[in-house]
């Protein structure tokens, strides 16, 4: 049901994920993405993240496209159903959504359970 489940409250289990074209390919990070930014937001889409950094992982012992989001206390204040992307940012300043479903955005389905 959700790619990623973590607790209310729960700030330890970091959301890893290898970023991947709409072709099913990681995409190569180092050397072309200046940053990336994690967004989630409700079901209702009350925006809870709102464009925060995500470590690119790829070349620091990660695998090609791995980046990782680490939670802050008010991402995870709150149970419920949420969806999340990441946004990568190239260094010549275009940008790109993830995950890629056959050419257009999709989300990760993030549940976060309550205490």
């Amino acid at each position: 049901m959700y790619d990623f489940v973590i607790r209310q409250g729960t700030t330890r289990d970091s959301l890893r994920v290898i970023l991947k074209g709409s072709d099913g390919q990681a995409r190569m990070l180092v050397g072309v993405a200046d940053e990336v930014r994690f967004h989630m937001r409700r079901d209702n889409g009350r925006v809870v993240v709102d464009g925060a950094p995500a470590e690119i992982e790829e070349g620091a012992g990660g695998d090609v496209g791995q980046v990782r989001f680490d939670w802050s206390d008010p991402d995870v204040a709150s149970s419920g159903d949420f969806q999340g992307w990441f946004e990568e940012i190239d260094l010549d300043g275009t940008t790109r959504g993830y995950p890629s479903l056959m050419g257009r955005e999709g989300y990760i389905s993030i549940g976060i359970s309550p205490r």
